[in-house]
């Protein structure tokens, strides 16, 4: 089924471990599997020096909660899943129904 405006999907959010988006395809190859299981793929980037990794997976964990936090305005599930224009940024409606199911994963700290 394709994602769009009439018909909506649920989405698939990847988190990179640190500096790994930067390094591999692994983010990439996870979207395309989940966008041809019919969900809308995204992947969630993050400031690998402001979410804590000195702090060990405690301070990580802690901060990364913001980055699911629907009531957090800026959130990745505020913009897809609360904003009524869902554009995300770039002016463009994202085909996403988050009442249909909301899948995360990650590698490595982005995985926590």
């Amino acid at each position: 089924e394709k994602c769009n405006m009439k018909s909506k999907c649920p989405l698939y959010v990847y988190v990179d471990g640190t500096v790994s988006g930067d390094f591999d395809d692994r983010d990439t190859v996870f979207m395309k599997e989940m966008a041809a299981r019919g969900y809308v793929a995204v992947t969630a980037d993050y400031d690998d020096a402001s979410m804590g990794y000195i702090d060990g997976c405690q301070g990580f964990e802690r901060k990364s909660q913001k980055i699911f936090d629907d009531s957090t305005v800026g959130s990745v599930l505020h913009q897809l899943c609360q904003d009524d224009n869902n554009a995300f940024g770039h002016r463009n409606g994202v085909p996403v129904d988050c009442n249909k199911g909301v899948a995360v994963n990650g590698y490595s700290q982005g995985s926590h």
